[in-house]
């Protein structure tokens, strides 16, 4: 489990769904802006034996980690809350915890009443997720690349047709 905001009560509480539901648990804590509670390794060798991760944050500009567990092929279940959210010290509503989540790499959920039956269709029907996949069709080197030099030549061309 990746616990990155959210009370501690609230992450027991998912901890103890997790095991009940059969699973072992290794949490690894993380904040928003803090990259060394942990390390690469300690994040890659949780992931490397997860059947699936859990992961807890109020909101996510980017969704390295999700990222990362997608391209280990660890699909992800997700709290999103969509709503308040704190970062140093500013307040302000939450869009996503999981800005790129999509049903090849895993569940959002946004109550802790909704993540035992997630959980429960997750298991029943791993073989729906398809995360590794997804990663190398949409955010490889060459994916991204290509799609941010499509961009740069319809722009370029734009500004030759202009008067």
């Amino acid at each position: 489990m990746y616990w990155k905001s959210g009370e501690e009560r609230f992450c027991e509480h998912v901890e103890q769904i997790i095991r009940a539901s059969g699973l072992a648990t290794v949490r690894l804590r993380s904040l928003h802006g803090e990259h060394s509670i942990f390390t690469p390794d300690d994040f890659r060798l949780a992931l490397d034996g997860a059947v699936m991760s859990v992961f807890l944050s109020t909101f996510e500009t980017q969704g390295i980690a999700l990222a990362e567990a997608w391209a280990m092929n660890v699909p992800t279940l997700v709290w999103d809350p969509q709503g308040p959210a704190q970062w140093r010290g500013r307040e302000f509503p939450s869009q996503s915890s999981a800005p790129f989540l999509t049903p090849a790499t895993g569940v959002a959920w946004r109550s802790l009443d909704r993540f035992e039956p997630v959980l429960r269709d997750a298991l029943r029907d791993r073989d729906r997720f398809h995360p590794r996949a997804w990663v190398l069709a949409n955010m490889t080197d060459a994916v991204c690349s290509n799609a941010l030099y499509r961009i740069i030549r319809q722009g370029a061309e734009a500004r030759r047709r202009e008067p």
